[in-house]
């Protein structure tokens, strides 16, 4: 039986499941509470919805800035995302992997070369916007930074803070770019500089590194591969040198974490296959001789989980005859 919970399948259904929240977590609000119209704008109506936590609300708020700076009007932005505003709390368990989905997509949306220097980059990614639709993507992205400023998630805190500094590159906020730039930064420093450094932290800094990567070639490893991968777009040696610096960044903050630790053994895992993938065959097998020192044991099978289960994935361990294949659920 096919897994059911591949990782290839969560992350297409990722970006499309925040479309449909309206449905699924639907409070049967009905038709007469859809269609009245307010005088507020998307923005003021996601802010205000209290029902769904700060976290989902800034998440809305920077993907109505994204589709505006991608040549949506205001008015599809009402249309599309007013149901929400109808919807009860919805809060998915995978959220992380949401966010970084979306991070994902907004560094690729504004790929620029010279992101992360520290010369201000003052030349929009897009062409001019309406003034309407600019004021509306200005307000959006500070709403959505003031609803997570308090946020105790480090993890969301941080990627909606790059989220951020993306979206504004693309508005020709440079202002509240460089603003954001300068809290990343700090958070890149503290992970390399300070001996105490909160693990959660060290996590956060290192996947906001590899959403920068994916913006140079947005090449994803799966967890565990299901489907024939599409074929990689064309990329320059410029476009490898960078997102390889930025991999290998954030692969040295994993190595600040325990042996043990599954986010330090998985960011080799990825790099390995990321480079095998990209026919760098001799830095794939330095990258996958890391993994074999940390996990303690040399098997390539170690580089692909095992199937346990409805689905379940069981990492680190060698595949054996027999074991590792997917059962039918509920039959005890």
């Amino acid at each position: 039986m096919t897994p059911q919970f591949s990782n290839l399948l969560r992350r297409k259904a990722l970006l499309a499941v925040i479309f449909a929240a309206s449905v699924i977590g639907s409070d049967q609000a009905t038709a007469s509470e859809r269609n009245v119209e307010s005088t507020e704008s998307i923005v003021q109506q996601l802010t205000n919805h209290s029902q769904a936590k700060p976290e989902m609300r800034a998440l809305y708020l920077f993907i109505v800035a994204n589709h505006l700076l991608n040549g949506s009007s205001k008015a599809q932005m009402e249309a599309q995302f007013g149901p929400v505003v109808n919807s009860r709390s919805w809060y998915p368990k995978n959220f992380n992997q949401l966010v970084v989905s979306w991070a994902e997509q907004i560094s690729l949306d504004a790929r620029d070369a010279d992101y992360g220097k520290t010369k201000a980059q003052t030349k929009p990614a897009t062409q001019p916007m309406a003034a309407e639709e600019s004021s509306l993507t200005n307000s959006a992205i500070k709403e959505a930074l003031a609803l997570i400023d308090s946020s105790p998630d480090i993890f969301t805190k941080l990627h909606f803070t790059f989220m951020a500094s993306r979206l504004y590159q693309k508005l020709g906020n440079t202002d509240g770019m460089l603003q954001c730039r300068k809290i990343l930064e700090e958070a890149f420093q503290a992970s390399e500089k300070n001996s105490s450094v909160d693990s959660e932290q060290i996590k956060a800094t290192a996947s906001i590194l590899n959403s920068m990567a994916y913006g140079f070639i947005p090449l994803r490893i799966a967890d565990y591969q299901q489907e024939p991968k599409k074929p990689l777009k064309p990329f320059t040696e410029a476009d490898f040198k960078a997102s390889e610096e930025l991999k290998l960044r954030a692969a040295a903050f994993a190595d600040r974490l325990a042996h043990t630790d599954h986010v330090r053994r998985k960011a080799h895992r990825d790099l390995a296959l990321w480079y095998l993938e990209l026919g760098k065959s001799e830095s794939a097998e330095r990258e996958k001789q890391v993994l074999f020192e940390l996990v303690g044991a040399k098997d390539d099978s170690l580089l692909i989980p095992q199937i346990r289960g409805c689905g379940q994935l069981v990492w680190w361990e060698k595949a054996q005859p027999g074991l590792g294949r997917e059962f039918s659920c509920g039959m005890g």
